[in-house]
């Protein structure tokens, strides 16, 4: 093998340790509430979506789309809403991930679980990241991540919450 070929590969597995770090870094810095770390993994044309399928309706419905300027926004604006005081909790992993010259595509299952002032745990939603990246030299950067989500009823102590309103930073009501 020559040394040239050596090098890439070993340039490829840097990158692919990069980008798996990458999606697990995004769920720690939400879970801490630091959404300027989180923004620093991102693009500058960066787009997020939440998508989820109806089965009711046999389509998938969007519940939220913003460009890096519009979620930057409402992270700033957190602080004005009434939140559940609720610990949240990611966990990403995975799945797929495909690198293509400096662009490169995963697939994570993503499960968040919540835990209430009490210490008691439960499921809090189920999907997959969709994340197309740009690699910037070593560096890997979010240029849209699309969240599909299979749970779509989100229970609190108010009977539900608002469908539009979860983004996975936190349960919002509105």
């Amino acid at each position: 093998m020559s040394k040239q070929r050596v090098r890439m590969r070993r340039r490829d597995e840097g990158i692919d340790r990069a980008i798996e770090r990458l999606v697990h870094r995004s769920c720690l810095l939400l879970d801490q509430e630091r959404f300027d770390d989180y923004l620093a993994l991102c693009a500058l044309d960066f787009c997020y979506q939440l998508k989820t399928y109806s089965s009711e309706i046999r389509r998938e419905m969007t519940w939220l789309s913003l460009t890096r300027e519009q979620l930057t926004d409402l992270f700033a604006g957190l602080s004005e809403h009434v939140r559940i005081s609720d610990a949240l909790h990611r966990q990403a992993a995975v799945d797929d991930l495909e690198t293509i010259d400096d662009e490169a595509r995963v697939i994570a299952s993503v499960t968040v679980h919540q835990t209430d002032a009490h210490g008691q745990t439960q499921l809090f939603a189920v999907g997959r990241y969709h994340d197309r990246l740009r690699i910037d030299g070593d560096r890997p950067l979010l240029c849209e991540r699309i969240v599909h989500l299979q749970t779509r009823i989100f229970d609190n102590e108010s009977g539900g919450l608002s469908l539009t309103t979860l983004n996975l930073t936190r349960g919002i009501r509105p």
